[in-house]
């Protein structure tokens, strides 16, 4: 059985590079993007080159405040997405904004955050059936 994916959109290359290894380590295989656009582009090309639904990632984390496009553009656009199972996807926000996201399926996470707590709700959304 392969490991579940997990996709980390988060602009600042060091939290995203610590949290590639923190999931690493715990036998999640790990996608990033740098900003909204690139995590689309990302999805659409995994759901265009396969039907394999285990190249879809089984949970999304995400910072709000990135360049190009933000945090909350990405999520309103992937909800109106044209496939299905990319609607589907769970978001998980890891953001020290106060900014809310009033979207049904959203987690937060604030930053700074425990990784216990990180773990634990990781842990929760994967397994969770969509």
């Amino acid at each position: 059985m392969t490991s579940p994916s997990i996709l980390i959109i988060e602009d600042d290359i060091d939290i995203q590079t610590n949290l590639r290894r923190l999931l690493e380590g715990e036998n999640y295989l790990i996608l990033t993007a740098e900003n909204g656009r690139e995590a689309l582009d990302l999805l659409e090309t995994n759901a265009t080159n396969t039907a394999d639904i285990a190249q879809t990632p089984g949970l999304i984390l995400l910072d709000l405040m990135m360049p190009v496009m933000d945090g909350r553009t990405f999520v309103q656009t992937l909800r109106r997405h044209t496939t299905e199972r990319l609607r589907k996807i769970p978001v998980v926000v890891i953001s020290a904004s106060s900014q809310v996201l009033e979207e049904e399926g959203i987690e937060y996470l604030r930053k700074p955050f425990h990784i216990d707590e990180l773990l634990k709700l990781v842990d929760q959304q994967i397994k969770k059936p969509h």
